[in-house]
């Protein structure tokens, strides 16, 4: 049986499908599809968390920023056309069976209906209308509520998928269970790691920051940052203190240089890698630490795939039970304000008090927690 399944972007979300991709593979072998085949459809900046990744048998790269820039210009309008229809004959030329749309947007869903697959699997209720092109829908109150989290639910709609493909789920898995399949970094990503990050010692443990992400109302202020590492690097006689490590996309450069800065001096040792990771590289790092610390973005989730490091996620507007760190010991931290969670980019109230109000302190004691905890 070939499978599409398409969760486009982004790196999160891409990571949040995962487990529910292989329960389904697994499921369909199990029930005697043994020749099944799992390709996903995915945009370009999450496609190296697939690429080399046992779990897919073929990665499909939707251009769409490129598709995008060309459609705004008129004179290449023939030649975007043209493009689209080459990709739109090859998607349906590979004969998928079935479509899983995990993305839940009109886009996705349009191309679930351009792969030529008669059976489409998705959510009933998303956005833009995207279920009048689904041939099967699973029911579901609101998609972006609170509630179960988001891997449990994609999970859920594996089991639903299953089913539809005759094929009996087994048992849903636990948190501690969810197969996250990563691609496995070389031995060279390690030495490399193991070269740049000399300075452990006493069992000193490795903290790492994630400070940047796309929304305001996700980030916590830069001076912040630089006092929860000054803070976690201070040793005492009951505690060594931690290595930081900085990460952050090249987006993210001039913010993580100026709390690296701060950082600095403040006498504090600190090594920023933002711009200088790749998601593979990234693997190995966290693989390699002990908690990472970061706003509701894709590396922290990433950290959380990985099974090793403990994670602590800062969360002001977006749901902490739905997108919380996934896993047994992992946190997410938020102050439950009665307009969170909002859901909006920019704060509603201009305030962003569900940020501005969460204090050094208060992360702070919960990361010290969980570095004791063992």
């Amino acid at each position: 049986m070939k499978v599409l399944i398409i969760r486009l972007s982004a790196l999160g979300d891409v990571v949040h499908s995962l487990p529910a991709a292989a329960a389904i593979k697994k499921g369909l072998i199990e029930a005697g599809h043994t020749n099944t085949t799992l390709s996903w459809l995915v945009e370009p900046p999450s496609k190296d968390l697939l690429l080399n990744n046992d779990l897919i048998d073929e990665v499909i790269i939707f251009p769409k920023k490129a598709f995008k820039t060309k459609i705004t210009d008129p004179t290449k309008w023939g030649q975007t056309l043209s493009q689209f229809s080459e990709f739109s004959t090859g998607l349906k030329n590979r004969g998928f069976d079935a479509v899983i749309d995990f993305q839940g947007l009109l886009k996705s869903s349009i191309l679930g209906y351009i792969s030529g697959a008669k059976i489409r699997i998705g959510y009933s209720k998303v956005k833009e209308f995207s279920h009048i092109f689904l041939t099967d829908k699973m029911y579901i109150e609101d998609y972006f509520a609170e509630g179960s989290h988001i891997v449990e639910r994609h999970l859920d709609l594996a089991d639903f998928a299953l089913k539809i493909l005759k094929a009996s789920p087994g048992s849903k898995p636990i948190r501690e269970e969810a197969n996250f399949a990563l691609p496995r970094p070389e031995a060279s990503v390690y030495d490399r790691f193991s070269k740049m990050l000399s300075t452990k010692q006493n069992k000193q443990p490795r903290v790492v920051l994630i400070p940047g992400t796309t929304w305001d109302t996700k980030i916590w202020a830069p001076e912040k940052w630089s006092k929860l590492a000054q803070e976690l690097a201070i040793a005492s006689d009951t505690r060594p203190g931690a290595e930081i490590v900085i990460v952050g996309g090249e987006n993210e450069t001039s913010v993580n240089a100026s709390i690296f800065q701060y950082i600095r001096n403040a006498q504090t040792q600190a090594v920023d890698l933002t711009g200088k990771t790749s998601l593979v590289d990234l693997i190995a790092l966290f693989e390699g630490s002990d908690l990472v610390i970061g706003g509701d973005t894709g590396p922290m989730h990433l950290a959380c795939a990985t099974k090793h490091p403990k994670v602590l996620g800062i969360y002001g507007a977006t749901p902490s039970k739905r997108n919380g760190p996934y896993g047994a010991g992992n946190r997410a931290l938020a102050l439950n304000l009665s307009c969170q969670p909002c859901n909006e980019m920019k704060c509603p109230l201009k305030t962003t008090a569900c940020l501005v109000d969460m204090s050094v302190e208060m992360v702070l004691e919960q990361a010290r927690k969980m570095l004791s905890s063992g």
